[in-house]
């Protein structure tokens, strides 16, 4: 079964129907790292962050776990 995300209405001060806001930062499993840079997973399993500069020249960094993995050890386990 997929997870689902569920979308809670509540009523504003009102009572007109009105829908929590949750800040980015707040959910879990989003693909960003702490400088806001974009972790993308390669077929290989390698984890990279992707960022771009401010003439929109894209660049990959391997990103390396806090186990000092960059995720070959958990494709290897699939």
């Amino acid at each position: 079964m997929a997870n689902k995300t569920y979308i809670v209405q509540v009523p504003d001060n009102d009572g007109n129907p009105a829908y929590a806001l949750s800040h980015w930062k707040g959910i879990n499993g989003k693909p960003f790292d702490e400088n806001d840079a974009l972790i993308i997973l390669s077929p290989d399993g390698n984890k990279w962050a992707l960022t771009i500069d401010n003439k929109g020249v894209l660049k990959g960094v391997p990103v390396v776990d806090d186990n000092g993995s960059d995720g070959e050890e958990n494709q290897r386990a699939k």
